[in-house]
């Protein structure tokens, strides 16, 4: 698929003029109104906008529904920080990885806007394998930044402000026995397109500790995203997680590989019980089978 089909598909009207007026609001501080960070102190971004005029999405209300209650939380792609904020209201402890400097420096100021001490944040990308690898993305759109070479040349080609950047990679494997960081209970990824180079690089942290894993699925194209997908599900199910679709709000089933229209993943090992209250009657049914 040509370039500037991939960058239309990705960002289209709307996603370009929320970025270019998040981008004059990064001065901006205020109590967020909406969103996983609602009632919090965040610095940029549209969480000034009230919560009647946003959706809240299946991807909030899911989270918004799980108990993460003293748990230790790696939040894996964190951005600027607002799940990292979510997280840290309730976690025990919070570690989050970034691999963009600039995003490093907001979450930084967002945790100190709320004043929050429980959280440590690695400036690395995580992957399978310690290295160096390029950091590529578009100006508007710093939250879809991507180290997947489909994705980084995808972007390459079609954005009209891109950015690159060489920065460090490592697999969580080796940076939690490295640091001598907590073991996690809860994994958020979103890393676009490179979940399934994490999960490898998570075999031993996944094998000692099972923690419940929520996951953000990406690709270039349909198919892309279908191989992906497969994937990630295939390593999951090898380590002896049951998977539940959020948008689907349904457990799919042990003989389903993966269809591409998969876009957030709740992952929870066989040896645990969950217990998770969600939003909706349809989300409790669905999660009863998970148990």
């Amino acid at each position: 698929m040509a370039g500037c089909d991939f960058y239309a598909r990705e960002f289209g009207r709307k996603h370009r003029l929320i970025g270019k007026l998040s981008r004059y609001c990064r001065a901006i501080t205020y109590t967020s109104r909406s969103g996983i960070s609602k009632g919090m102190r965040r610095r940029g971004g549209l969480g000034f906008l009230p919560s009647f005029l946003t959706k809240e999405t299946a991807e909030v209300k899911f989270l918004k529904g799980l108990s993460l209650n003293d748990a230790v939380v790696y939040d894996i792609g964190g951005y600027e920080g607002l799940m990292t904020l979510f997280f840290a209201r309730v976690a025990q402890q919070v570690v989050t990885y970034e691999a963009n400097p600039e995003n490093v420096g907001r979450i930084a100021e967002n945790l100190r806007l709320n004043q929050f001490k429980n959280c440590i944040v690695r400036q690395i990308a995580i992957g399978e394998q310690d290295g160096l690898v390029t950091l590529t993305f578009d100006e508007l759109m710093v939250g879809r930044a991507s180290v997947d070479p489909e994705i980084c040349d995808e972007l390459a080609k079609s954005s009209p402000h891109i950015r690159i950047v060489q920065v460090p990679l490592t697999s969580l494997d080796n940076d939690v026995e490295r640091f001598a960081l907590p073991d996690p209970t809860f994994i958020k990824i979103d890393i676009e397109g490179m979940e399934a180079a994490a999960l490898t690089g998570m075999k031993r942290i996944i094998a000692r500790c099972h923690p419940a894993m929520f996951i953000e699925l990406h690709g270039t194209t349909p198919e892309d995203k279908r191989t992906n997908a497969r994937a990630v599900m295939a390593q999951l199910r090898a380590c002896g997680y049951r998977i539940y679709d959020v948008e689907a709000a349904c457990y799919i089933p042990e003989a389903e590989p993966g269809t591409g229209r998969e876009s957030h993943l709740y992952a929870a090992h066989e040896t645990q019980k969950v217990t998770k209250k969600q939003n909706s009657e349809a989300g409790e049914r669905s999660l009863s089978n998970l148990a």
